[in-house]
């Protein structure tokens, strides 16, 4: 797997790191880089953030396609946590409205804005699992491989 060099992205101005990012990311997966990756799917996903909340739905949509087709176990695992995340914050700034409402679990609409606090719940454990299908190849790997990504305190 490639190295990647990580540089400190100045969230002062998200739409350059949001475009910045959009290009890593592109080489990146040409590359097969799994860190570099996550990395720069971080960068966007909080530039997008920053920008406007109401962009995560698209971050997060973005983040789906790419783990849907990433093979590397570790890089998935991150993706699926950095989804965790991103959810988790759609649902905290807004809990009252979703703890009011009381939806049919399944399916989960397109809309997340739309749904209820089960089903934040339900698609945050699905996550949680993804993150940990394979744990023959999560054992295997070196936490210090992703010491740019992860902040071990």
């Amino acid at each position: 797997m490639a190295q990647t060099k990580n540089h400190k992205p100045d969230f002062a101005y998200p739409e350059v790191v949001s475009t910045e990012a959009q290009k890593e990311l592109n080489t990146a997966l040409k590359k097969g880089d799994g860190r570099g990756v996550v990395n720069s799917l971080i960068n966007y996903a909080v530039a997008q953030t920053l920008i406007d909340k109401d962009n995560q739905p698209e971050t997060i949509k973005r983040i789906e396609q790419i783990v849907a087709t990433e093979k590397d176990p570790c890089t998935s695992a991150l993706l699926n946590i950095i989804l965790i995340d991103l959810y988790t914050d759609v649902y905290s700034n807004d809990f009252n409205k979703y703890n009011q409402r009381d939806n049919q679990l399944l399916p989960l609409p397109d809309d997340i804005f739309t749904w209820d606090s089960n089903q934040f719940k339900h698609k945050i454990l699905s996550l949680c699992n993804e993150a940990l299908t394979n744990t023959d190849a999560l054992k295997l790997s070196k936490i210090s491989e992703y010491s740019s990504l992860l902040k071990l305190d």
